[in-house]
Parts: structure tokens; sequence; C-alpha cells
């Protein structure tokens, strides 16, 4: 035992803990698995004074290699590690059902992943700093599908989305909105095509109706203010 409370249970050699043993810290956290020159090293199991737990490989007293971390809130990451932190390719599963599964930069989502949703919907593509960043897909569970550029964990940029309806938009986004030049095509076969703000027509832009007739002019919430003549 040690001055401090701490105690340790275990094989030495050189009057330094190596091989298998258990380290049991003054706060409760605890330490189970092999040891080299006094430091995790090898196949352990951490168990934190709060409740989570670390099961795999070590090196040099930082999770290296594969392992699997198990929060006491139910839920846990499994995959690889490097420098204490998740690295690589792994899988992040949350107790409400949600799960991503992909690239992993010090314990953060970059790379490439596939988010699953709670409620079914999909999205798989890029990710910088845990958000979709990047191109991607999001599949809605309802059948809709956006496929575009994201940045911030929103739709920006170029995208196009097709409604369960039939419906599509194809163009610029902002912040989750449609927001620039886009194309709007409705299930019944009218379409508008011009600006965009705020998810309504704003701006100059034609509206083409199945049976031909055009309205052609300047839009302010989805309705035609002005119209402009040829």
């Amino acid at each position: 035992m040690f001055a401090t409370g701490a105690q340790y249970v275990g094989e030495w050699k050189n009057d330094k803990k190596n091989g298998k043993g258990t380290f049991s810290f003054i706060n409760g956290s605890r330490y189970e698995g092999q040891w080299r020159n006094n430091k995790k090293n090898g196949h352990g199991i951490f168990t934190f004074a709060n409740g989570d737990q670390y099961l795999g490989n070590w090196e040099n007293d930082q999770k290296s290699g594969s392992g699997k971390l198990i929060f006491a809130s139910g839920n846990s990451y499994v995959g690889e590690w490097k420098k204490d932190k998740e690295n690589g390719k792994g899988t992040f599963s949350f107790i409400n059902g949600s799960k991503y599964v992909g690239d992993f930069l010090n314990g953060e989502w970059s790379g490439t992943g596939m988010f699953t949703f709670a409620n079914g919907d999909r999205y798989a593509g890029q990710w910088k700093g845990s958000q979709r960043d990047g191109l991607g897909k999001l599949t809605f569970v309802d059948g809709s599908v956006y496929n575009g550029t994201w940045k911030n964990d929103k739709k920006n940029g170029k995208g196009s989305l097709v409604y369960r309806n039939g419906s599509s938009y194809m163009g610029e986004w902002q912040n989750n909105q449609k927001n620039g030049h886009g194309i709007f095509t409705f299930a019944n076969g009218d379409k508008y095509v011009g600006t965009w703000k705020n998810d309504k027509r704003n701006g100059t832009g034609t509206y083409t109706f199945a049976d031909g007739t055009i309205k052609r002019g300047i839009w302010a919430n989805n309705k035609l203010q002005k119209t402009v003549q040829n």
C-alpha cells in the first residue's frame, strides 16, 4: 500500500510493476491488467470512479490499439485508440439506439462515417470535428433523400433534396434552408426556377405550371409581387 492510500497487488520485477497486477486508486478507480516498468502496457481493464470502464490495450499508460469504452450512461465506443483517444476506425453507440460507424481523430468523428439516428434516418458521408462537413447523403426514414454539401452539421452549399411525394429541389443551401439559386419541381409537374431565401421563393424567378402557363417576376415569401415581361 502506498502512502497516498492507493494499493497495488501483483507482479514485480526490478523493483517496478511488471507483469499482471491490480492497482486501486484512492478515488475508487481501479486498473487490472498488464504492466511494464510501472506503466500500464498490454491488455487491461480500467474502471473509473464514475462508473465508466475501458477494456482493451494500453501503451505507456495510455489507451492504444483496440479497446472498448463503456460509459456509465450506457453509451459505448468500440474501436481503435492512439495516445489515449479514439483514433482510427470505430463505432460509437448511444443508449437511445443512435450509432456512428466510421473514422475518428483525437476523440472526434472526422473523416468518412455513417450515423444512424434513433428514428431510422441515416447520414453517410464526410465529418469534421464530430459534425457533418463536406459531401454527404441523408436518407430519411420516410424515403426523402438529401445529397450534397454540409458545413457545421447543416446543409450548406449545393445539394438536392428529393421528397417522398416526388417533388424535388436542386440548388443552393444555407443553414438547412434553401438560400440562393435553385430549381424546385413539384410532384404535379409545376416548376420554379429562381432565387430563394429562408426556404421560400424570394427574388427573381420563373414559375412554370404543368399546363404551360408561365409567371415570371419578383417574389417575396412564396408570392409573386411584380410581373416581369420577356
